[in-house]
């Protein structure tokens, strides 16, 4: 009698004890909306999540982490308030590298001349990688800190589609919505007077904001996007799924006040958290250090 006891008072305290936790092996991530179709805005960001993959498991976390796209197009040097003297650069390799956890943005550009730039952000820390070789990896000879161009740079990660969500997500009880003609939406955030609006399949096609640029000053950086996509497997013969389920646009077009800084179209994505790092240079840590 006295084991059935203890035995009864042992069941019923693991059965208190896993009640208790129950919501940790159940619950849901704060990003899930299933209780209305209304385009709330906690509504609305879930389901841009969602349309763009960025949901995943049971419990529908955010997993995007990382990325990679790759192509081709223009983009014009920002070199005095106007915009008829920005000398035009076709490039023949636009490629961007991501970690959104660390804030990390590498830019790298091949110009049809055959110059090659490439420019980093990650940990608070910026800086531009000086004589780099036309291929290979994108590391030059040497390293020069800009700090001064870390809000800039960090802006232009903001207003990436996935960032924009994540943003706005952050934002939640403070986004405003604005119903727009042929069921689409946009977002307002108190954060740079930031707008997303999101095209009919929920995808972000426009990320405005206000930005200080390096030469032009308070100024709105507007980022277009359109075609998307989903990209992956890059190798079928390491997948046996057919698509990713991530969707990246195909287009992407900036704008600093209405003038294009940026225009290209994206061959190839790398959305399935693709390996990505950013060390960042002894130099520029130093340099950071000493300011």
């Amino acid at each position: 009698m006295r084991m059935c006891a203890f035995g009864r008072k042992f069941i019923l305290l693991v059965f208190v004890w896993f009640a208790g936790f129950n919501h940790l092996a159940y619950g849901q991530s704060d990003w899930v909306v299933r209780d209305t179709f209304e385009p709330t805005a906690p509504r609305l960001i879930y389901t841009a999540a969602r349309s763009m993959g960025m949901l995943r498991g049971v419990q529908e976390f955010d997993i995007w982490q990382t990325l990679r796209y790759e192509g081709s197009g223009v983009y014009y040097e920002v070199t005095d308030s106007d915009p008829s003297n920005w000398p035009r650069v076709e490039l023949d390799r636009y490629y961007v590298e991501i970690a959104y956890p660390d804030g990390g943005l590498r830019l790298d550009l091949t110009a049809s001349e055959g110059e090659r730039t490439v420019w980093a952000i990650a940990d608070g820390y910026s800086w531009n990688e000086q004589n780099v070789a036309l291929e290979g990896p994108p590391v030059g000879d040497s390293q020069t800190p800009v700090p001064e161009l870390h809000d800039w740079r960090q802006k232009l990660l903001a207003v990436t589609p996935p960032a924009a969500i994540k943003l706005a997500h952050q934002y939640v009880d403070q986004v405003q919505v604005t119903e727009l003609e042929h069921r689409t939406y946009e977002l307002s955030l108190p954060d740079a007077n930031t707008k997303i609006r999101l095209n009919r399949n929920r995808r972000p096609e426009l990320v405005e904001m206000v930005v200080t640029h390096p030469v032009l000053g308070e100024a709105t950086l507007t980022a277009e996007y359109s075609g998307y996509r989903d990209y992956e497997p890059i190798d079928p013969l390491l997948s046996d799924e057919i698509m990713s389920g991530f969707r990246f646009p195909s287009r992407i077009v900036q704008k600093l006040d209405g003038h294009t800084i940026l225009d290209v179209e994206i061959d190839t994505c790398w959305c399935t958290n693709a390996y990505v790092i950013f060390p960042i240079p002894a130099n520029v840590i130093s340099a950071s250090a000493s300011r």
